[in-house]
């Protein structure tokens, strides 16, 4: 039987137990942030496959290393099945990623020594006007606190963008006509009008969607 000395001793049959924690020793090591890209077409057009892997590795410490591996899809280019977490060297979790909108995040810890895949399947949806490449890069809180990133760069073959002007104007009455103007005076609670113009340069009709 444990406690106190008499006469302050427990009955019988009463005990008295203590928690004692447990004080994490050691230090955790570095976070290598690595990212490849696999395609099924070179150069890539849009309705091609992308599957992006991101790998983040432990390397050496004593402790676990927690994280957050962050991947913001490029532009134009969509999810195309889930996306998978593969542990490829023991110990790292939790075996499951999260998106949000274009985002996708996974957050968890690794042990020294583990190494953690997210691969990431995408479908190039567009890249009207957009450089001949598709840049994409993925971050990692490293074990100091900094931002580290891996970058991919993907040849595309974008069309050409469509021969279409557009411009965009203040909309006003004075005296009882509308006139168009590019600034005006603003005021919070004003009521303000604008008008689009858009323009196709070409014989043939174009589908032109419109976003502000």
């Amino acid at each position: 039987m444990r406690g106190p000395d008499a006469p302050d001793a427990f009955l019988f049959g009463e005990t008295e137990d203590y928690l004692r924690r447990h004080e994490q020793t050691g230090a955790p090591g570095t976070l290598v942030l690595t990212k490849s890209v696999a395609t099924n077409a070179t150069p890539v057009q849009p309705g091609d496959l992308m599957t992006y892997t991101i790998r983040i590795e432990h390397q050496g410490g004593t402790a676990p290393a927690m994280t957050t591996v962050a991947d913001e899809l490029p532009a134009g280019a969509i999810l195309a099945g889930p996306v998978r977490v593969i542990e490829e060297a023991p110990y790292a979790a939790p075996l499951v990623a999260h998106v949000n909108q274009n985002t996708v995040k996974w957050t968890g810890s690794l042990l020294p020594g583990a190494r953690l895949a997210v691969v990431i399947p995408v479908r190039l949806t567009r890249c009207l006007g957009q450089p001949q490449a598709i840049v994409n890069t993925a971050t990692a809180v490293q074990t100091d606190g900094s931002r580290i990133t891996a970058t991919t760069e993907t040849a595309a073959q974008c069309p050409p963008a469509p021969p279409v002007s557009v411009t965009k104007r203040i909309v006003e009455e004075r005296n009882d006509a509308e006139v168009e103007v590019s600034e005006s005076a603003i005021v919070p609670g004003m009521v303000v009008r604008f008008r689009f113009n858009l323009a196709n340069h070409s014989e043939q009709p174009i589908v032109v969607p419109l976003r502000d």
